[in-house]
């Protein structure tokens, strides 16, 4: 599984976006940094998902038609090495060979992302080899030229599903829209799902997930049942990350529930007379209290 992250840019700042409701976009505030200095946010995302790609959507490209140039140049000097993907409203082939070519001249190796919500539908046409189409929706409807949803001949090897509405939120991503492209798409080319995450109190079983590529992030009891049920149903995969390591028992030790050998009644009875000494009661009663703040971080 490739995990892509993404850094949307609105009036110099990295902003934290929710539902594409692009007024209600305020400064990322995030555990990985401080701040919401573009490149130090994008720094931290790859460096925390060790990856060779970044998404960055110049929302003032893109709804306004005005790159932030200067903040993009920035940002390619502090991620050498790094791919950028990189969607500033491009509408043509030459809009983007434009842009690609200042940041180039920063080192930066960049691959333009069409997306429908400006594209021209006519320019489908000079897609280079190595673009990238996102296939833009809101609220259940394509955004741009519907044309370039319902031809496929001319997508480039890779296509994004992007699902706005669902993007920050916990209702995405759109599986059934993934399912659609990638059926029209073909074999031959990559499809990367975007648009929000799910809660585990919305899942109601392995069957939506049967043939996807699914990521489980926390290690929470739930999550880590979820993932063990998908890793044995018909996902195709089946990746989970959590910030610190977690142990768990096994269920079975020798063949008797590890809860049975924990919680046995000559355990209860030796905590009864522990409790009946002064000196034991306190310590039990801090051990209590040890165990029940332990439970609240976890």
């Amino acid at each position: 599984m490739r995990i892509i992250p993404v850094v949307d840019l609105l009036d110099g700042v990295a902003v934290h976006a929710v539902r594409g409701e692009r007024s209600r976009y305020r400064p990322v505030q995030s555990q990985l940094c401080s701040g919401s200095d573009p490149a130090v946010v994008a720094r931290a995302l790859v460096d925390y998902c060790a990856a060779p790609v970044l998404y960055v959507a110049d929302l003032d490209g893109i709804v306004r038609g005005a790159p932030q140039t200067a903040a993009l140049a920035r940002l390619a000097r502090a991620l050498p090495g790094v791919e950028l993907w990189l969607d500033a409203g491009f509408t043509d082939g030459a809009s983007a060979l434009e842009m690609i070519a200042s940041l180039q001249e920063e080192g930066a190796v960049v691959t333009p992302v069409f997306g429908s919500e400006t594209l021209r539908a006519e320019s489908v046409h000079e897609f280079a080899r190595d673009a990238v189409l996102s296939l833009d929706r809101r609220l259940d409807a394509p955004l741009g030229d519907p044309a370039l949803w319902r031809d496929a001949s001319h997508w480039p090897a890779r296509v994004i599903a992007m699902s706005l509405d669902r993007v920050g939120s916990f209702s995405g991503p759109d599986l059934a829209t993934i399912a659609d492209i990638r059926r029209r798409a073909g074999n031959d080319r990559t499809i990367v799902g975007a648009g929000g995450v799910r809660h585990t109190s919305e899942y109601t079983g392995s069957v939506p997930y049967r043939g996807q590529r699914v990521l489980v992030a926390g290690c929470a009891i739930s999550a880590l049942e979820i993932a063990s049920e998908l890793a044995v149903s018909e996902a195709d995969q089946v990746v989970t990350t959590n910030r610190r390591q977690r142990y768990v028992l096994p269920k079975l030790s020798a063949g008797v529930p590890t809860d049975h050998l924990a919680f046995s009644r000559a355990a209860a009875l030796a905590a009864e007379r522990s409790a009946k000494s002064p000196a034991k009661r306190m310590t039990a009663a801090t051990s209590s209290s040890a165990f029940a703040t332990a439970s609240k971080s976890n």
